[in-house]
């Protein structure tokens, strides 16, 4: 059993290696910010195993939308969506709610946290 064990958390761990280690940020940070909560330690485990990188990191990583910053996030993702979408930023008032309707609030959110995504991880793989 301990070597069962053992196992498991090696081939978790991934290769050690600093490349790997920032790829694992990188995609724990592409992940972490995107809004599929409850998704995030399937989508961790289906590309970090099969690639060898080091879930556990990037897992650790990908709470960065915990209760305390997913606000935020996802305001930044709306923003960044509406402003990629229609060349200005989102107007949060009543009316332009109204106006966006949820398809386009979804699209906003959609484009915002793909490109926020690659954003933070480009960052993290870099630092």
């Amino acid at each position: 059993m301990k070597s069962f064990l053992l196992g498991l958390w090696r081939r978790l761990r991934g290769k050690p290696d600093p490349v790997r280690a920032a790829l694992a940020v990188a995609v724990g940070l592409f992940i972490g910010v995107q809004p599929l909560y409850g998704l995030h330690f399937v989508l961790i485990m289906a590309v970090c195993v099969p690639l060898k990188l080091d879930a556990v990191l990037s897992y650790l990583v990908a709470n960065i939308s915990n209760p305390l910053l997913a606000p935020f996030l996802i305001f930044a993702e709306v923003e960044a969506g509406a402003y990629l979408t229609s060349g200005r930023w989102a107007a949060f008032d009543l009316a332009q709610a109204r106006a966006t309707g949820a398809a386009g609030f979804a699209q906003q959110l959609l484009v915002g946290s793909l490109a926020l995504g690659a954003a933070l991880a480009a960052l993290g793989f870099g630092v």
